[in-house]
């Protein structure tokens, strides 16, 4: 009456082939069982069974404990732990933590994908099986450096190495090391991330800075650039955009970067604004395009007069030089960056103000 189905129904049976055999299945051992109030309620419950003689007569002696509440505890902590890895395996930055030794414990989705391992082939084994020459071969050391001295090279700070995938392709990382100590245990956290796209952005962005400063520098020798270091001020303020909109679609993962409206505080677009309207502005979208990148930029301001459109992209070509305060570099620079990236540039005419397009490759 105490036991709901299948032990209501099996008890009887279970202790008639005891005393037919002797055969003890739960005598003299414990185990968890589930139990049943009078409500009809269904709990869990710990007991352990004895047998006895008491003046001839055999009996049994059960003792039981309610464990409810900890197994509920236990499955409050299950779940925590399988949120909390949830949490590890989608994020978009990879996560590797260590025990003191250097052994692998945790090797997030994100760090499958940046190393080419699977979790099961490193949980584990020494990070340094993650790294080429020379960090493979000082790790250890550095590990027991620190336990020795206290001294930190790497904790608590953010530096650029070099990370070894499963083929042997090693390649540029990005890392950041904390210390986290958990009830008088010690762990490290590792966040990387692969910036091998970074550095070639970072590579074709100074080709075309080269290419510009050549040109400035030709124009400068032969006397006709009037305002030299205004315009080597308009480069970089175009070097730091590009570099910014980089790394807004490296932080942005998949699938959502596929189409967004980014707005940027940038002082250059506003340099053509059209004093006369009551409404001005500026419009700036980006979505992929079969197997391009699109930046649309689109406004209602001073226009390209017809006769000069296709003088555009030409350096220091200035379309109103008596309104605007532009220095006739920012459309060049945008043609120079899109043919080293494979990409094009257009413009187009509504009729009121203007409308570019930049496509750039995504592979």
């Amino acid at each position: 009456m105490l036991m709901p189905e299948s032990y209501h129904s099996e008890h009887d049976g279970y202790l008639q082939n005891y005393n037919d055999t002797g055969d003890k299945q739960i005598i003299g051992i414990g185990r968890k069982v589930e139990a049943q109030r009078k409500s009809g309620a269904i709990f869990s419950m710990e007991i352990g069974v004895n047998e006895m003689v008491i003046s001839g007569e055999k009996m049994f002696v059960g003792t039981i404990r309610d464990i409810s509440d900890r197994k509920q505890t236990q499955q409050e902590l299950q779940d925590n732990q399988a949120m909390l890895q949830a949490i590890v395996d989608n994020t978009v930055v990879g996560l590797i933590i260590i025990d003191e030794k250097g052994h692998i414990e945790i090797f997030n989705k994100a760090c499958e994908h940046i190393f080419a391992y699977k979790a099961k082939e490193v949980i584990g084994e020494n990070v340094k099986m993650l790294m080429p020459e020379p960090y493979h071969g000082e790790h250890d050391d550095y590990l027991r450096n620190y336990h020795d001295t206290g001294e930190k090279k790497v904790i608590g700070t953010g530096r650029q190495v070099e990370g070894r995938k499963k083929c042997g392709q090693v390649f540029p990382l990005d890392l950041s090391v904390s210390e986290v100590n958990v009830k008088g245990r010690t762990v490290f956290s590792g966040v990387v991330r692969d910036i091998t796209e970074l550095q070639e952005a970072q590579k074709r962005l100074a080709a075309v800075l080269d290419n510009t400063v050549d040109g400035l520098i030709t124009i400068g020798e032969t006397g006709t650039i009037l305002h030299y270091n205004k315009a080597c001020e308009d480069i970089f303020g175009y070097v730091a955009e590009e570099v910014i909109g980089q790394n807004v679609k490296m932080l942005m993962p998949e699938p959502y970067h596929s189409e967004h409206d980014i707005y940027l505080k940038n002082y250059h677009a506003v340099k053509y604004q059209d004093l006369s309207k009551d409404n001005s502005f500026i419009k700036i979208k980006t979505y992929e395009d079969d197997r391009d990148f699109v930046l649309e930029v689109r406004d209602n301001g001073l226009g390209v007069p017809k006769k000069q459109q296709d003088k555009l992209f030409q350096m220091f070509k200035r379309f109103h030089p008596r309104i605007a305060f532009g220095s006739g570099l920012g459309l060049y620079m945008m043609k120079k960056s899109a043919d080293v990236l494979d990409g094009r540039i257009c413009f187009s005419d509504p009729g009121d103000g203007a409308i570019f397009r930049l496509q750039v490759p995504l592979v």
